[in-house]
């Protein structure tokens, strides 16, 4: 039996990490205001993640931990999706389109820290949802993992949007994340 040439080998690898690099999705960064959005196509979504591990170093440091991340799961099609707030301090907003339906929210990233959730939102086509203010409080014994904690601060939440996005017809509702 003949060896697989090199030439072969490399076009194997090749259809290999582009099927792999197709079944991933791309994280979903915050819109900007001047972004076009077709509200019949998608809905959006927005939040506010606060940290507040009450250290000084983390405080201090957290612009250069990276973005927040929050990975969310559509519970039909089983797609993960990333979404990316808009700026790396430790209290960012996020604005997002994603496609409709049931999410469940799975875990919150900042740098190499983490926090699995157990959470969930509903959000339908052409809907504009605050999923809530989520805090993440740092836990007995310094323990990072800490608390979580899901605030209901619309009407502030919904003002901040429409100043963001006058051209958005649509008037934001809310969908609080409920925590399994």
């Amino acid at each position: 039996m003949n060896a697989p040439s090199a030439r072969s080998l490399t076009l194997l690898t090749l259809l290999f990490f582009s099927l792999a690099v197709s079944a991933c999705t791309p994280p979903f960064h915050s819109l900007a205001p001047t972004d076009i959005i077709d509200p019949n196509q998608d809905a959006i979504v927005f939040g506010h993640l606060i940290i507040d591990w009450q250290h000084i170093q983390f405080q201090n440091a957290g612009d250069r931990l990276g973005e927040m991340t929050l990975t969310v799961i559509h519970e039909t099609t089983g797609e993960e999706h990333s979404i990316v707030c808009q700026d790396t301090s430790l209290n960012s907003r996020f604005f997002v389109t994603l496609p409709p339906g049931k999410y469940r929210l799975v875990k919150w990233v900042k740098g190499k820290y983490f926090r699995n959730m157990y959470g969930a939102f509903e959000v339908g086509q052409g809907e504009v949802r605050y999923i809530g203010t989520l805090k993440w409080f740092r836990g007995p014994f310094d323990r990072l993992h800490g608390n979580l904690f899901i605030d209901d601060h619309f009407e502030a939440e919904a003002r901040h949007f429409k100043k963001r996005f006058p051209n958005i017809a649509q008037a934001p509702d809310k969908a609080i994340v409920y925590i399994d």
